[in-house]
């Protein structure tokens, strides 16, 4: 096992299966399995050496395993001694799955047709300490994107949304033609006072002058990026239901 502290997180590592971070008394373990069986034993006993039945507790990642049937489309049916070992290695560490929305199936092999397999070996696992500290925990399986494994992110609903969000400076800001020249006339326009007031208030201007030509240039960002992401994960959802429609599964794949 090797250990890292930075601050207040502490991370071990062992087996390179399994990495768990220690953050202000909740511990966080994220997994990435191995395909065969013994390997993936290694890890569950390791998580069973590591569970702290008095903390909180959460277990997430790509299991490489199934608990059901149900879990898994195309190729051949899913191990029945893998899908009960799975089983018993949840109610061994006493782990149930965290509330969930998003895509049912969390992994897709990348083929087309007959080839096909798609199926949920991603989740977020938590004991039942977690449950009583966070009690309005969930997760989200999110679109496959860059990877063919659905990113995953949780949150707890009962932490109120920030109502005055941070200005944000968007990197594809700088690729713009005419991105420079706005800034150097924003900030020419001159402002009286010491030096230190000046800076101050010409970076509120400029802050607010970036808000303006952000809309007028790229429209609504964060909405038209909201709305593709919306689009993807319903055809993903439909995909899910309607596993052997390619037409969706190559609208995915684009």
């Amino acid at each position: 096992m090797v250990e890292h502290r930075i601050g207040h997180l502490e991370a071990s590592l062992t087996e390179q299966e399994q990495i768990t971070i220690d953050f202000q008394g909740n511990l966080v373990t994220f997994v990435h399995a191995q395909s065969l069986y013994p390997q993936r034993k290694i890890l569950w006993n390791d998580l069973e050496t590591l569970n702290p039945q008095k903390t909180p507790w959460a277990v997430i990642g790509d299991f490489d395993a199934y608990l059901s049937p149900s879990e898994k489309k195309g190729g051949r049916y899913p191990s029945q001694a893998a899908m009960d070992n799975h089983r018993k290695a949840l109610d061994d560490n006493q782990l149930v799955e965290a509330v969930h929305s998003g895509v049912t199936y969390t992994w897709w092999n990348k083929h087309l047709g007959r080839n096909k397999i798609i199926g949920k070996l991603d989740r977020m696992l938590i004991n039942q300490k977690w449950l009583i500290v966070h009690t309005g925990w969930a997760y989200k399986a999110l679109n496959w994107l860059t990877s063919n494994h659905s990113p995953l992110i949780g949150w707890n609903y009962n932490i109120p949304k920030p109502r005055n969000v941070p200005f944000r400076f968007i990197k594809m800001w700088c690729s713009h033609d005419n991105f420079k020249e706005m800034v150097k006339e924003n900030w020419h326009v001159p402002i009286e006072g010491n030096p230190f007031f000046i800076m101050i208030q010409k970076l509120k201007r400029l802050k607010q002058a970036l808000k303006i030509w952000n809309k007028k240039t790229f429209g609504h960002l964060q909405t038209n990026i909201k709305v593709k992401t919306q689009l993807l994960e319903n055809l993903q959802i439909q995909l899910d239901t309607d596993y052997e429609n390619e037409g969706l599964a190559q609208q995915v794949e684009q």
